[in-house]
């Protein structure tokens, strides 16, 4: 937990962006305490309905440790899809207490196909596909990060 808390203070001040992104769009640091150790992402944040909805449409590619975290007002049974998703992701489902519920691995693009985790959860981060077996991301996992979680 304190490798966790120093990198993210290590990278709080840094806002990194993909070629594909847009520059203005901040992104926050949200660390795993992974099967292999701490590890760090840069993920932009999807809030609002219509971020949520676009999601990680139309990209042609993502950063090793960039994502886009999901922020809900609340926990519930997600479902994701991956329609005019270009790459392969990993969907970590993450619970209120900020632990992982469960990963859908390689989610295959360009399919409406409905992914989920059994159970309740508030957040998804949404990682380069086949990165969350690589880095031994798993259910039970902390997940560290600060957002202001949506009122809708």
């Amino acid at each position: 937990m304190v490798l966790i808390g120093a990198a993210l203070l290590l990278s709080s001040a840094c806002a990194d962006t993909s070629s594909e992104a847009d520059a203005s769009v901040l992104r926050v640091p949200v660390a795993i305490e992974a099967g292999s150790g701490p590890v760090l992402f840069q993920a932009e944040l999807a809030s609002s309905p219509d971020e949520r909805s676009r999601g990680l449409m139309h990209r042609t590619q993502l950063g090793e440790r960039e994502g886009m975290l999901f922020l809900f007002p609340s926990e519930r049974q997600l479902s994701f899809w991956m329609k005019n998703t270009l790459i392969p992701l990993d969907m970590i489902f993450i619970k209120a207490d900020r632990k992982v519920l469960g990963v859908v691995e390689n989610a295959e693009p360009l399919t409406e196909t409905s992914r989920f985790v059994e159970g309740n959860s508030q957040f998804v981060l949404e990682i380069r596909g086949g990165l969350s077996k690589a880095l031994g991301i798993a259910a039970g996992q902390t997940v560290v990060f600060d957002a202001t979680i949506p009122t809708r």
